[in-house]
């Protein structure tokens, strides 16, 4: 992909601030995040347990 093509250190920076506005800090709930992806549970990627934990959340209303 792009990212590996990136050696230059002003493309690293611009790649790193447009992630850095998609990151969000869980904090001290970071490992708790990490055992849902789980091979069980079939939640591969930090999107995934996203859309998993937000649709749970909306059926419940």
């Amino acid at each position: 992909g792009f990212a590996e093509q990136c050696v230059d250190l002003t493309c690293k920076r611009i790649l790193d601030a447009a992630r850095g506005k998609t990151r969000i800090n869980i904090g001290s709930a970071f490992e708790r995040w990490r055992r849902l992806k789980q091979p069980h549970l079939e939640l591969k990627s930090d999107e995934m347990i996203t859309e998993f934990l937000l649709d749970r959340y909306f059926t419940l209303d």
